[in-house]
């Protein structure tokens, strides 16, 4: 049992030389849980609670916006037993080490094989530091310029500066 504690404890301490108002933030028990978050690609949430409890989310399928990500941190955080969770870090895009030549993240590049599938019209936008957004016509967005503004739209929800359209199919 020492052992594990002592283990824990250096795990808490080398997380703090990296973050340390997140590690400050979290209990003993969450250092393995914010380890897996730190080492993950963006976009990302980390909840944590009072004293207890902590959860986190990354992009996936399921979760492609930053609300929905930080909802489901949250939701972990509860379901771990954590009182007054909140969310504690979070990183609204993938670093720019993450991005291939295109500039995109790997979310991103997985949006962009979704986007190339999908029935034209439709416009894909990127931003400069790698989050992206891309719509198809819907029964209520029919128009080039209504598509190309709603994927600029959801390439800044989801943390993009500077969103332009980088590729259309009319």
């Amino acid at each position: 049992m020492r052992f594990r504690f002592a283990f824990l404890a250096i795990a808490v301490i080398a997380l703090t030389s990296r973050a340390p108002a997140l590690a400050q933030a979290v209990d003993a028990k969450c250092a393995p849980v914010l380890a897996r978050y730190n080492s993950a690609p963006g976009p990302k949430a980390f909840a944590a609670g009072t004293t207890s409890g902590c959860g986190w989310q990354t992009r996936s399928d399921r979760f492609t916006t930053m609300q929905a990500i930080q909802a489901q941190a949250l939701h972990q955080c509860q379901s771990a037993g954590g009182d007054g969770c909140r969310i504690v870090a979070s990183v609204a895009t993938g670093s720019a080490g993450q991005l291939n030549a295109q500039g995109r993240t790997p979310q991103c590049q997985q949006a962009f094989g979704r986007y190339e599938r999908a029935a034209a019209p439709k416009a894909f936008a990127q931003s400069s530091n790698g989050s992206c957004g891309w719509q198809t016509a819907t029964g209520q967005i029919r128009t080039t310029a209504e598509i190309e503004a709603r994927a600029v739209a959801q390439c800044q929800q989801n943390g993009g500066q500077n969103c332009r359209v980088v590729a259309r199919a009319p």
